[in-house]
């Protein structure tokens, strides 16, 4: 898994008034949870900006005035309007405690059935999981090279040892569909 250093304050004031006066300084304001412990923190919101925007899962690396913690985000609350980051929660990991979070799909290879005139649709292209930071994958990587029109591949089909996937076991997450160009060959 990818990871992200990123520095933290913590805060020495709560409520609205003072999350407001953070965020007209633009400063990212943070939760992070675990190991019985919440702390109330901000950062700088360029560093967020790159972490967040990109289609990548990261492990960040957080020094909170000195201390470290390795932690994966939880959630993410945006700005109604104009999609601007307000708050980031976060779950310390712990190396022996499974973790949950959510990988992007990666198809890789290229589909008979694509060949053939069929439509590859994605269905879902994040599944949740669960497992130990060091067995988590960057990617969830689905070889479609064996996909014919008509065929598709369904969470229960995913083979993997040190993960496990949270959605439900059939939900679909890629298929190949017929189209115009393959029910006029038939």
């Amino acid at each position: 898994m990818k990871t992200f250093d990123l520095t933290l304050k913590k805060r020495s004031e709560t409520g609205k008034k003072a999350a407001k006066n953070l965020r007209k300084e633009e400063k990212v304001l943070c939760e992070i949870y675990g190991n019985g412990r919440n702390i109330h923190c901000y950062g700088d919101y360029v560093p967020f900006q790159k972490a967040i925007y990109t289609p990548h899962v990261y492990l960040f690396n957080l020094d909170i005035e000195g201390e470290k913690i390795q932690a994966v985000i939880n959630e993410i609350q945006f700005h109604p309007v104009n999609d601007k980051i307000l708050h980031v929660d976060f779950i310390e990991v712990v190396e022996n405690k499974p973790v949950k979070v959510i990988l992007p799909v990666e198809l890789t290879g290229t589909s008979v059935g694509v060949m053939r005139g069929g439509k590859l649709r994605l269905a879902k292209r994040k599944l949740a999981v669960e497992g130990k930071i060091n067995a988590l994958p960057e990617t969830i990587k689905i070889d479609i090279s064996k996909l014919d029109v008509g065929n598709s591949i369904k969470v229960s089909d995913l083979a993997t040892n040190d993960i496990k996937f949270l959605d439900p076991a059939q939900t679909l997450v890629v298929n190949i569909a017929a189209s115009r160009a393959t029910a006029k060959s038939e």
